[in-house]
């Protein structure tokens, strides 16, 4: 499943993930790294005050959608 088409547009999810989370998921079984990994860049994001997301162009709506996308991105990486 992608999240990409709810994604706002313009911003940079490579960086956001390396930031939050740099560590690549080398091993996955039934999905419970990249459920970590999901949670740990929502909980990173949400604890940002609103001008600090709005800076990174995300606002509090788009965090879920950023954190499966981040989660995806690092299983490729």
């Amino acid at each position: 499943m992608s999240f990409a088409a709810t994604l706002p547009s313009g911003i940079n999810l490579g960086a956001i993930v390396k930031a939050i989370a740099p560590a690549p998921i080398r091993f996955d079984p039934f999905g419970i790294m990249s459920g970590y990994k999901a949670y740990d860049i929502y909980s990173s994001l949400d604890a940002k005050s609103d001008a600090e997301l709005a800076a990174m162009g995300l606002d509090r709506a788009a965090l879920p959608a950023v954190a499966m996308a981040g989660a995806e991105e690092a299983l490729r990486t």
